[in-house]
């Protein structure tokens, strides 16, 4: 099985928008070179709870793009910007069935691989600081023991939380604050279990 992994997307037509576009377009060129099985996105999808009409007709354009080039399913985690009161910015793509996207509340497991949109206790924030609060990853992966994988979305810095069973934060595609500049941002691809790059 092949996956590309990301997060946090931030689509906002008011803050980057031209570099977010391409940033996906890069990705749909990926999803092209590649052809996943699954390209899975963890979570934060729109910047904003009530996303304008021109960043949804972004997401649907990009959508209707790459899921030409992925075999199953794209899989959109509802993050924290995507959810007001409990409604998912998201919810419209239910109504509208589009073929391969799915859309799903975290966590979510697929073929042993575990994905949350969390703060994780250790994890470093954007700035650098080490959260003191949130989940346990020692508990998540006490919990679930069928996977060999956990990725998250909602700390935009991209790390490797530990080596055996891998645990990382994707990172977001773009740099969405000052404090991300020295960050290298990335796709996450995986064949099987096996961590390729990007």
């Amino acid at each position: 099985m092949r996956l590309i992994i990301c997060a946090d997307m931030h689509i906002n037509e008011d803050r980057r928008y031209i570099d977010t576009a391409n940033l996906l377009q890069y990705t749909l060129e990926q999803v092209s070179r590649i052809h996943p099985d699954y390209l899975v996105i963890l979570g934060d999808i729109f910047d904003k709870r009530r996303p304008t009409p021109r960043e949804l007709r972004l997401l649907d354009k990009w959508l209707l793009s790459v899921r030409g080039g992925v075999v199953d399913s794209i899989i959109l985690l509802e993050g924290n910007h995507d959810l007001d009161r409990d409604v998912s910015s998201l919810s419209y793509l239910h109504d509208l069935a589009t073929d391969k996207v799915v859309i799903v509340r975290p966590p979510y497991k697929l073929d042993g691989f575990y994905f949350d949109h969390v703060q994780v206790i250790g994890a470093r924030a954007d700035n650098g600081i080490q959260m003191a609060e949130g989940q346990a990853l020692s508990s998540i992966i006490q919990k679930n023991p069928d996977c060999h994988t956990f990725a998250f979305g909602h700390l935009h810095k991209p790390q490797i939380l530990q080596e055996k069973p891998l645990a990382f934060y994707a990172g977001s595609l773009d740099k969405i604050s000052f404090s991300e500049a020295e960050d290298v941002k990335r796709l996450w691809i995986f064949n099987d279990a096996t961590l390729e790059g990007s």
